[in-house]
């Protein structure tokens, strides 16, 4: 065997063109596969960094017929849980939430999570210095203690030994530090800097605050039991709410209440599974292809090395001796392959940061570690085995003394002419199933940067500012900040207009709630009236570029000492005011007219897409900023150019305001826009760098197999051409024999991308996986790809010299 590697070595230097274009092929296989192995094990594969977390469940509550519509706990629905619950072991509440760090450095945002102090022991972790929170420490009054990150302790205080016992001051609050968390541990994400107790007061557990929903609950399931049975817990717990607040057993009746069980995993990772299965089946067909045509290499070596192989059978090797020699060459032709693919996966995880989106799943946790290494290994030895295996049937019908008669010149049995001819096939098949996935893909992002997302985003600036609570208690103080500020914003060179949104569209969360509409009662058995609601100031319309239809905007002069005042979009005024003007009609929060405040319709505007491109969204209301004082609120700047250059003269604009208040999520909204396609487009643009190298492999192929037939084929082309045969004649020879090889892969891959296209159906937006026209495309180039692969082979066949030829002979 050490002399078969060592023979195989020095050969494969010897021929250094053909072993690089075989290194090279398989190298751009393995190292595909490879990187997206390490995307699908760090995301889906790789377990999540607490103790057992196969028992980790999320509890949400739920809201309609439908599983999937989940939505947060409240705290008097968490404690029912945590009272009654038999088949949870233990239990956790989250708020997530963020804080203005003051001291030490500039101001600084930072997020934030308000835990129960069981939910680090729920979890198996604990802080590497310093302690936990204690049950004492979840009481109010008696929650001013934080444990901050290990990326926060680094980045802001530079690994300080000391920091365990000091005071942190969090928007105006003092609190203490007893704890710093492992740098591998994040939760509920990687971003957040700091957790502090949660601490429940007494109003926020009393069932008037049952509709408050901003809270997530994990839980750690007791051995033994299913998530069936928790799921059904969770159910029954929370039809007992319909007794424990019968005020709301109405609402809550007609809206569908429930809860849903989810697991941990499952929550974190949300909905990315599909697209990287797909992209997993996507490289698997591309290594596939690599190694078909590797095979076919190999192959067409082979048949050079008749002679070579019929002299060692003469000299006594035995077929076993010579399948193994071929074996080794092949081995070492796949190793090589792996430890550069193995480096061109590394290098991609390397770069996966910058072209992933920033919603991808545990993105830190993609790595090339052990798992990843395993798995190159053996796709290297399972691709040295696949190509191995075709040099092996070649000798297994050789015949040594009728090659060494023949001086090489025996034309190779049809077997491996039709194996030859199938490794194409299928390479153009495969091919062809990623160019239509790839097609479709296209197709359906184009329809979805295509949609209106009803506002503009060219040159408009954005950043979010919070004024913390105990400087700001008094609603007028925040009321005039942000007038103050506006106004300071709108006199900066450049600007054309500046306004405020309490939540971006398709930036933030999709603020929803309850609704009364005057003179349109809800009837008996019907779900209250739910839309989409928003606070902002005068001029946030002109300056997100949104078309007003009618009526007036905000002004400053509606204030909480004037009437009550709201604007809608025109999907609520054509749903309950269809060919009527609604303006001067009147709206309310929550469903009781009774006790509702009514505000008054003074403006439509046009509808947004506030929770993405793909969701059309409901029914949507703004609110004056100016009546409500809230205290964190984003900034839109339209200017008439760069506004990069605006940063710094905002920044000293709020500085001169409060110099304790940190600016934070700057970006421009065209980069909001594109960070909401990102995770489509990341997917389509692999599935079509797969393709392209797909077809490109393949024509490789076609090249392979006809430049092969070619050669073998010399002699009986000469006397063809001696017998009065053209030019024309024998170019259409090769054609043919290269159209029979395209039509049966297309026909194959068709069928193959019929078969499989349910699986890109959750992909695609607005668009059938069976498209004719995509499909149709999609073969009309694997065709040209065919034809241009033939015609250097066809041109030599064409120009050969009969004369020259039959001497030779």
């Amino acid at each position: 065997m050490l002399d078969d590697f060592r023979y195989a070595l020095r050969n494969l230097i010897k021929n250094r063109g053909y072993a690089v274009v075989i290194i090279i092929t398989l190298a751009l296989a393995i190292g595909g596969s490879t990187a997206v192995f390490s995307v699908v094990n760090g995301v889906l594969i790789r377990p999540l960094p607490y103790k057992s977390p196969d028992g980790l469940v999320m509890v949400w509550n739920r809201y309609g017929k439908l599983k999937e519509s989940r939505a947060h706990v409240s705290p008097p629905d968490f404690m029912d849980r945590k009272r009654d619950s038999r088949t949870l072991e233990s239990m956790a509440a989250i708020e997530e939430s963020s804080l203005n760090l003051i001291g030490r450095g500039e101001p600084e945002r930072i997020r934030t999570a308000k835990v129960s102090s069981s939910l680090f022991p729920l979890l198996g972790v604990s802080p590497s210095y310093g302690r936990n929170f204690t049950e004492e420490e979840d009481q109010p009054g008696k929650n001013s203690v934080v444990i901050v990150s290990h990326n926060l302790w680094k980045r802001r205080f530079g690994s300080e030994s000391a920091l365990i016992g000091k005071t942190l001051n969090l928007s105006g609050n003092q609190c203490e530090v007893i704890g710093i968390m492992p740098a591998s541990f994040w939760f509920p994400t990687p971003d957040f800097d700091l957790w502090m107790p949660i601490a429940f007061t007494p109003e926020q557990l009393s069932n008037d605050n049952r509709g408050s929903e901003y809270l997530s609950m994990i839980a750690r399931v007791k051995p033994g039991v299913s998530e069936s049975q928790v799921h059904a817990e969770m159910n029954t717990i929370a039809a007992r709410v319909l007794q424990r607040a019968p005020e709301r057993a109405e609402f809550l009746t007609n809206a569908g209440w429930g809860a849903i069980v989810v697991p941990l995993r499952k929550s974190i990772i949300g909905d990315v599974e599909p697209a990287l299965l797909v992209l997993m089946g996507a490289v698997s067909f591309l290594l596939s292809i690599g190694c078909a045509n590797v095979a076919n290499l190999i192959l067409s070596r082979t048949g050079g090395r008749e002679k070579e192989i019929a002299i060692r059978a003469v000299l006594g090797a035995d077929r076993i001796s010579l399948v193994r020699l071929l074996f080794v060459e092949s081995l070492l032709l796949a190793i090589a392959g792996g430890m550069i693919g193995l480096l061109l996966a590394y290098w991609s995880t390397m770069l996966l940061p910058a072209i992933a989106p920033e919603t991808l799943p545990r993105l830190s946790e993609i790595a090339i570690d052990g798992t990843v290494l395993t798995f190159s290994f053996v796709v290297s030895l399972l691709a040295g085995a696949m190509i191995g295996i075709v040099p092996a049937m070649r000798v297994s019908l050789f015949h040594p003394y009728q090659s060494l008669k023949l001086e090489g010149t025996s034309t190779p049995p049809k077997s491996i002419h039709r194996f030859r001819s199938i490794l194409v096939i299928l390479e153009i098949a495969m091919a062809l199933v990623l160019a239509t996935g790839a097609a479709l893909l296209m197709k359906s992002f184009g329809r979805l940067i295509s949609i209106d997302p009803g506002f503009q985003t060219r040159n408009r600036l954005t950043f979010t500012l919070a004024l913390p609570p105990a400087q700001y208690q008094d609603e007028s103080r925040t009321i005039n900040f942000y007038q103050q500020l506006r106004h300071e914003i709108e006199r900066l060179p450049g600007v054309q207009s500046a306004g405020a949104n309490a939540s971006l569209p398709i930036a933030n969360h999709n603020w929803t709630a309850t609704f009364s509409v005057q003179d349109k009662p809800i009837q008996p058995g019907e779900p209250a009236y739910g839309f989409e609601y928003r606070f902002v100031t005068p001029n946030y319309f002109r300056a997100m570029g949104m078309p007003f239809r009618s009526g007036r905007d905000f002004s400053d002069r509606d204030t909480t000492e004037t009437t009550r005042v709201a604007i809608i979009d025109v999907n609520l005024a054509n749903l309950f005011w269809p060919n009527q003007n609604p303006l001067g009609k009147r709206i309310a929060f929550g469903n009781s007219p009774r006790s509702a405040r009514w505000r008054e319709v003074v403006g439509i505007v046009g509808h947004v897409k506030n929770a993405g491109l793909k969701e059309e969204g409901g029914e949507q209301i703004y609110f004056p900023h100016s009546q409500i004082g809230e205290l964190t609120m984003s900034f839109v700047i339209h200017a008439t150019s760069d506004t990069t250059a605006l940063i710094g003269l905002i920044r000293s604009r709020i500085k001169s305001l409060d110099p304790n208040l940190p600016i934070y999520q700057i970006t421009t909204m065209d980069q909001i826009l594109s960070g909401s396609i990102a995770q489509p487009r990341f997917t389509m643009l692999l599935f079509v760098l797969f393709a392209t190298t797909a077809l490109a492999l393949s024509a490789v192929g076609i090249y392979g197999v006809l430049s092969y037939s070619v050669t073998q084929r010399r002699k009986e082309i000469g006397i063809r051409m001696a017998l009065g045969a053209k030019r024309e004649n024998i170019l259409m020879m090769i054609l043919r024999q290269s159209l029979l090889l395209a039509c049966a892969g297309l026909i194959t891959g068709t069928l193959a991308s019929l078969a499989l296209s349910r699986y890109l159906a959750g992909l695609l937006f607005k668009l059938e996986p069976v498209d004719p026209m995509i499909y149709a495309a999609t073969a009309g180039i694997a065709m040209i790809v065919a034809l241009l692969a033939t015609s250097l082979p066809a041109k030599r066949a064409a120009s050969i010299d009969p004369l020259f030829t039959l001497r030779g002979e």
